[in-house]
């Protein structure tokens, strides 16, 4: 580069003539520091950002440790209030005594666990041999009589305070919802429906009433509380208002204080009965310190510091809110930050709110002094012979204390949410503190990346785990609670993500189990939640790419706190403030300052002036550079943001049509089929009939379904079992009988309808295959391989056989059930046709309705023989209501909505068939649409055939005549003399109407089927417009290689483990299990004992099915995702055109504001005058408004048109790599290009000076 003096002598002899003034001077000389190449040096503009950077960051960094004390000592003041380690002793000492786990209760018949109570008659027992001798304990480990003072204590410590409730809620009888004759012959209901306050009443009453609640107080002075529980149980029972088939809720109270802690606990058993007949007990406790104050003197210190942070906050707060109401400040500055920190003052006031109200209840209610009051009562109620007792109890204050204790619960419970959301908000405050920098945003920025990134794929696997949830509620919702409803089985699925849920416990429930399983396993787990994932790490880097080596969260802490200690504490100068006075008051301001150019301006050393360039350049980096403006847009990109937006707002409109049909498809099927009202009535006849083995607490005399292994145990398993739970004729006491309208029913409210039936089906013997030695002397075999229907013969002939078939009905009026049933087990074990080595199969057969919830249900137990002789028993159980549309009106208007969506997809496609018809659209146009709304249409009229069909079963066949007529015959039947009722028997209908109840079970089956697979097609129709994820392509050959592996594994794995696994007895269920293995529905320890080979075959699986094929599924899948990605160069967000569509309908639709595009289209079709380029000024003069209104006009423009097909990608968006790779590659070429800016601006600086001069 030439020297400057010799450039400005060849250029300028002006400037030569007058080179030796004093300014020409000093600037030679400074251009002369700016041409030297090492020089440190600094633009004017990095000095006035670093200045501003420095307050900011000094702000930020001296604001930081406030939110993150204030989220540490909130913690420990919240720990300290409710000593958590304090209330584990406590409570678990309580439960260990009152609500033990299974495996702490050995298998007996005295001892019952609180949660696995299944029967009305489980409740005295459990009282009589948990409640009361945990409670009211008089005597110590060694027997001898403990001093007053240490008795009624719960595990040593707890002593009861006041007294034990037992409460039970009785209903009243009322007429059944349905009218159908089922209903009519099933007797009254029980109003499940009407809200009993057991606050109800005065003093006087609620001590003496019994009816709608029937409570019972026995305080720790009761002298024999066994006899008292007794005397309260015959009462109630002579009475009618003990436990009955009217019992709704029974509950149980105990408040308890623990002086080793100052712990107050409340324990709250409660029964409820559903209208299915089951029992769900649930369990709560809830401990608080009386006086935390008094016992931990550092709940005042943690107090007062939370209040001195609490105020800061607030002070700052209410000033912020003071300088924006006098407009010194304007109202969108740091909104954010001003929210989080309302939401933090609100949630610390609403917390010390709810615990200063826990403490007013110990300190301010005089609660001590009733309850010394009361114990007081007591002390001499007790002291009165028992009929005067009963008179004086009426003055009691047991109810209106007990309502008082009662209040604890949700006090303290809401004690402990606020705790949980003030914390949470707390976490949220101290993320918010770090938002200013960088590096510490990383995964705030990282959620608010991937939440536009993934707004569409959030939509879609919404919608395939709503669709997975109600298959599965339709699938196993009958029978287990975690898919007895839609929310529930949504929880399920999203816990099965997580590892949540076990194949084992829905593999025996429907034979579709494992194909939903796989589904929702592959679809979910390996698909979903790895794209989601893919989104996540890629919005992860991009934060991190954008930051990268920019900025050290360490560094400027370092570099603050030093400067802080250098000025504020060693009162050094402050060369930055005083650079900033220099440069207020400068005379000729300069562009750039150099090192000698601050050591002359400020008296610095060479040292301190390159230092202080150093901090400048760091705080400068710390200012977020403005935001350039977009002030123009070409024609052609103002007429494709036109047209775009047109198609957009189509879309959009659209869009919400077959989301609105899947979700109005979904209610209707989850209202026509209520799986929460069926899984209440099947839970409660599987409790029955097929219970679980945690439920037979009398494993010696009862048979569980499920463990029947041998021919002995059916007879045992009918008269222990079936028999009993079926017919029912005494209430709970065993000694008082049922009205004839309550009788005969399983749980309570499910009545017999028709007959039980028990059939056995013989085989005739055979002459056995293999011809050896043997195999002659074996003896005969058993025909295994031909087949007879039940349904085989005519009416007599069915009547009266005994061979193969040999069946027995025991209707609803069998005077007695047990002798039936033995004269038909002798009679058949006379002649051959009962229990034997030729039996294959016995089936148990029952129908009943439940009037509560107008349910029919039908339930067929199943035990098949095979040749090995392993007894296979399963069990189905079907359900569905009887008149839907009588007992909800909802179902009414569910069908009307889904009407009318198929209706208008139905005239759509055949208005866009007539258009191609007509050739004005060719055949391919939009074909995939066109396909899955043809499929839905189809699947959608399939479910209302299946649906009317099971509706004509009830409606249109005649099933209540016969029922009638069969009734009829029965009642007939058993008034003839026992010799004569075979013969009348051969004349029963019952063969027929069973025959006709058998259809319902695969009619429903049925319905349910097409219920899941049109929920899926409806995802599919939802999904249509969206592009596809999947690469089938891709995973072809893959799939091929998937399966040769999977089927070499299974057929090593059914010769390794099949002669002594059901899991791998055949190929196919070794197929099964292998795949069930990649989902972790398969344990090594089930294999480990039946091969010494089990564990290299379980290696080889697990590496080369899971490690190796699983992974590279996993690795096409994303990179599938990948390039869709890279593909969407123009980086659509579905969030924020969403947002931008509604509101600009909004604004023109709504608020009805003038629609400028549509003014801008219509000059740009007839204005000539128009140039290529619009620039805001143009535009705003085009249209009549402000330029800030056309500059947001524009931008609009820009967004609609990137959504255009038409957009040029070159024009929009770089990818986020490129610009990285610009921006690194643009910091190697800043330096020079900045160098050369400086030397031709000063040199241009210098002619300016010069010709002025001159």
């Amino acid at each position: 580069m030439k020297d400057y003096n010799s450039y400005v002598e060849a250029e300028s002899p002006q400037i030569k003539l007058h080179s030796t003034s004093p300014m020409l001077q000093e600037s030679h000389q400074h251009q002369l520091e700016i041409s030297e190449p090492n020089m440190p040096r600094i633009t004017t503009e990095q000095v006035r950002l670093g200045i501003q950077g420095r307050k900011d960051i000094r702000r930020q960094f001296l604001n930081l440790p406030y939110p993150i004390l204030l989220f540490g000592i909130f913690i420990a003041m919240v720990l300290t209030h409710t000593p958590i380690h304090k209330v584990y002793l406590a409570d678990h000492g309580i439960s260990t005594v009152l609500n033990p786990k299974p495996t702490d209760i050995l298998p007996s018949r005295a001892i019952m666990n609180f949660m696995n109570i299944r029967g009305m008659q489980d409740i005295p027992q459990w009282i009589n041999n948990s409640v009361l001798p945990a409670v009211f304990t008089k005597n110590a480990a060694n027997g001898t009589i403990l001093p007053p003072q240490l008795q009624g204590r719960v595990s040593s410590f707890n002593q009861l305070v006041g007294a034990v409730e037992f409460s039970v809620l009785n209903s009243q009888m009322t007429d059944c919802q349905s009218d159908s004759l089922l209903a009519k012959r099933y007797g009254p209901c029980f109003d499940f429906d009407s809200d009993y306050d057991i606050k109800e009443g005065n003093l006087s009453t609620r001590n003496i009433r019994r009816l709608p609640w029937y409570t019972m107080y026995i305080p720790i002075a009761n002298p024999d509380p066994y006899a008292r529980f007794k005397r309260w149980q015959d009462e109630g029972s002579v009475g009618g208002y003990y436990l009955s088939m009217a019992t709704r809720e029974f509950h149980v109270k105990i408040t308890t204080y623990n002086g080793e802690l100052d712990m107050f606990s409340y324990m709250h058993f409660k029964i409820e009965v559903e209208q299915g007949g089951s029992y769900s007990p649930t369990y709560k406790v809830q401990s608080v310190p009386t006086n935390p104050y008094t016992t931990s003197s550092v709940n005042v210190v943690l107090d007062a510091l939370v209040g001195l942070l609490f105020l800061r906050i607030l002070v700052s707060r209410l000033l912020h809110l003071k300088r924006q109401l006098f407009k010194q400040e304007p109202w969108n500055c740091e909104v954010g930050i001003s929210l989080i920190e309302w939401c933090t003052i609100i949630m610390i006031i609403l917390y010390y709110a709810a615990w200063i109200q826990v403490c007013k209840k110990f300190f301010s209610s005089h609660f001590e002094d009733q309850l010394a009051q009361l114990s007081s009562f007591y002390d001499n109620l007790y002291k009165l012979p028992l009929a005067q007792q009963r008179v004086v109890m009426a003055t009691s204050n047991q109810p209106i204390l007990s309502d008082f204790i009662d209040s604890f619960a949700p006090a303290i419970e809401f004690v402990y949410v606020v705790s949980i959301v003030a914390c949470l908000q707390l976490a949220v405050h101290v993320l918010a503190a770090f938002q200013f920098h960088p590096t510490m945003n990383i995964l705030t920025n990282t959620i608010i990346s991937s939440l536009k990134r993934l707004g569409s794929f959030l939509v879609i696997f919404l919608l395939v785990v709503i669709a997975l949830a109600t298959s599965g509620c339709l699938l196993f919702g009958p029978q287990l609670d975690e898919f007895s409803s839609l929310h529930k089985s949504m929880v399920t699925c999203i816990n099965m993500l997580f590892g949540g849920y076990s194949y084992d416990l829905i593999k025996d429930i429907n034979d579709l189990a494992i194909i939903w399983f796989w589904v929702s396993q592959s679809i979910v787990t390996l698909v979903l939640v790895n794209i989601m994932l893919a989104v996540i790490i890629a919005a992860h880097q991009e934060v991190v790419d954008v930051g990268l080596g920019k900025r050290s969260f360490i560094d400027e802490f370092a570099l603050t706190v030093k400067d802080m200690i250098r000025i504020n504490i060693f009162r050094r100068r402050d060369y930055i403030e005083r650079f900033e006075q220099y440069l207020n008051v400068e005379p000729e301001p300069r562009e750039v300052w150099t090192a000698k150019g601050l050591e002359q301006a400020l008296g610095l050393t060479w040292n301190q002036a390159t230092n202080l360039i150093k901090k400048l350049k760091i705080f400068a980096n710390t200012v977020d550079a403005p935001v350039t403006k977009i002030s123009q847009i070409s024609v052609q990109e103002a007429r494709i943001g036109i047209k775009a937006r047109r198609e957009l707002r189509r879309h959009f409109i659209n869009a919400p049509f077959p989301f609105l049909l899947f979700i109005a498809f979904i209610g209707m099927v989850l209202t026509h089929t209520p799986i929460h009202q069926v899984y209440k009535v099947d839970h409660g006849i599987t409790t029955m009939l097929n219970p679980s083995y945690m439920d037979l607490y009398l494993a010696l005399t009862s048979i569980n379904f499920k463990n029947i292994r041998k021919m002995d145990d059916i007879p045992k398993w009918i008269n222990g079992t079936v028999i009993p739970s079926v017919f029912t004729y005494f209430e709970v006491d065993g000694a008082t009988e049922l009205p004839d309208v309550l009788k005969v029913r399983i749980s309570s409210y499910n009545q017999l309808v028709g007959a039980l039936e028990i059939s056995v089906f013989n085989t005739q013997s055979a002459k056995c295959q293999s011809d050896n030695l043997l195999a002659s002397d074996y003896g005969p075999c058993f025909d295994f391989e031909s087949k007879h229907e039940v349904t085989d013969g005519n009416l007599t002939e069915r009547n009266t056989r005994t061979h193969p078939w040999y069946s027995v009905y025991m209707p609803y009026h069998i005077p007695n059930p047990y002798k039936r049933f033995t004269e038909w087990a002798i009679n058949g074990t006379a002649g051959g046709y009962f229990l034997s080595m030729a039996t294959r199969e016995v089936h148990v057969k029952i129908t009943t309705y439940n009037g509560e919830l107008d349910i029919f249900s039908y339930i067929h137990f199943k035990i098949e023989v095979d040749e090995g002789g392993t007894f296979t028993p399963t069990y189905k159980i079907e359900s569905v209501p009887t008149n839907p549309y009588a007992t909800d009106s909802l179902n009414i208007a569910l069908d009307v909505i889904v009407g009318i969506f198929m209706l208008r997809i139905f005239l759509r496609r055949l208005w866009h068939l007539k258009r191609q018809m007509f050739r004005q659209e060719a055949w391919t146009c939009d074909l995939r649409t066109t396909i899955i709304e043809w499929i839905t249409l189809g699947f959608v009229a399939l479910y209302y055939l299946s649906w009317f069909s099971l509706c004509k079963k009830f409606f249109g066949t005649g099933f209540e005549e016969q029922f009638a007529k069969l009734n009829d015959f029965y009642d007939e039947l058993y008034k003839l003399p026992s010799a004569q009722q075979p013969d009348y028997m051969h004349k029963s209908t019952q063969p027929e109407l069973a025959d006709f109840i058998d259809t319902f079970a695969p009619a429903i089956d049925f319905l349910y089927t097409v219920s899941i697979v049109a929920c899926l097609q409806l995802v599919c129709a939802v999904c249509s417009p969206i592009p596809s994820y999947a690469h089938i392509k891709r995973l072809g050959s893959f799939c091929f290689v998937f399966l040769l592996v999977v089927v070499a594994l299974a057929t090593s794995g059914c010769l390794l483990f099949g002669p002594q696994l059901e899991e791998f007895s055949s190929l196919h269920r070794a197929m099964v299990t292998c795949i069930n293995m990649l989902f972790g529905g398969y344990s090594y320890e089930l294999i480990k004992d039946a091969n010494d080979m089990s564990l290299v075959w379980f290696w080889a699986s697990q590496t080369v099915v899971t490690l190796v094929l699983v992974n590279i599924m996993l690795a096409v899948i994303i990179a599938a995702h990948q390039e869709i990605v890279d593909n969407n160069n123009k980086n659509r967000s579905i969030l924020d055109e969403l947002f931008l569509v509604t509101r600009d309908i909004f604004k023109h639709n709504v608020i009805c504001r003038p629609n400028r595009f549509e003014h801008l289209e219509e000059r740009l079709q007839y204005d000539a005058e128009l140039t290529d380029m619009l620039s805001a000024d143009q535009l705003a003069k085009v249209l009549q408004i402000t330029e800030r209104q056309a500059e947001k006009m524009i931008v609009k423009l820009k967004k609609y048109a990137s959504t255009s097909s038409d957009w040029p990608v070159s024009t929009n968006r770089v990818s986020a790599g490129g610009q990285e790779t610009s921006r690194m590659s643009n910091e190697v070429l800043v330096q020079r290009v900045n160098d050369l800016e400086s030397k031709m601006d000063l040199m241009i600086e210098l002619l300016r000076r010069s010709q002025r001069q001159y």
